[in-house]
């Protein structure tokens, strides 16, 4: 009976210190809410996006369980020198950004390792939005709400997701896409040619 108590205490300690209470695994991401971008008055246009500097834009990193603000923020800037992926998504009604998600996954699992980064921007979506569909889902890379939509609006992008923007080691756009990708092997063919 010890034994049992002890393994509870054990469990549970672990459980209050990892701060991640994700009902389905134990997948707690990087969270965050972009708070600003480069030049927002001033936005791109797709038809010159690629071969141009991705701008940076900035978040504050939330807590996963609470949503509170931390005295933290981010930066795409901060990933200079390793690829980057940008999944424009929404929370809600979004068929093409569920059925791309296993290959979106597949493919962090496979270049991770290799110094990729993904980062899931959540357009319009407030952060409870995001992790409850961060939860569902069980994504385990970085998800960004984007309340105000300046990122996508940024890169010139209309309403809709899902978008895909790949950015090399430099910092350049090299490819996007609008709507889902049908295998994992269309998103690798592009990693392929970041490194």
């Amino acid at each position: 009976m010890k034994i049992v108590k002890i393994l509870f205490i054990l469990i549970a300690g672990i459980l209050i210190i990892g701060g991640c209470s994700a009902p389905s695994s134990s997948v707690c991401p990087d969270m965050g809410t972009i708070t600003s971008i480069d030049s927002p008055e001033s936005p791109l246009n797709t038809d010159t996006l690629i071969g141009s500097n991705a701008p940076d834009f900035s978040w504050d990193i939330v807590d996963f369980d609470s949503l509170q603000v931390k005295s933290q923020n981010a930066s795409l800037s901060q990933y200079q020198g390793q690829p980057v992926i940008i999944i424009f998504h929404k929370s809600m009604n979004c068929p093409g950004c569920k059925q791309q998600m296993p290959y979106i996954k597949s493919c962090h699992e496979t270049w991770k390792d290799k110094g990729l980064t993904i980062l899931t921007v959540y357009r319009g979506d407030e952060p409870k939005d995001v992790k409850g569909y961060v939860q569902n889902n069980e994504l385990d890379f970085c998800a960004l709400a984007d309340p105000d939509d300046m990122v996508a609006s940024k890169l010139g992008f209309a309403i809709g997701a899902p978008m895909t923007v790949f950015i090399d080691k430099s910092g350049i756009i090299q490819k996007f896409q609008i709507g889902a990708f049908s295998s994992q092997a269309d998103i690798e063919n592009i990693l392929a040619t970041l490194e």
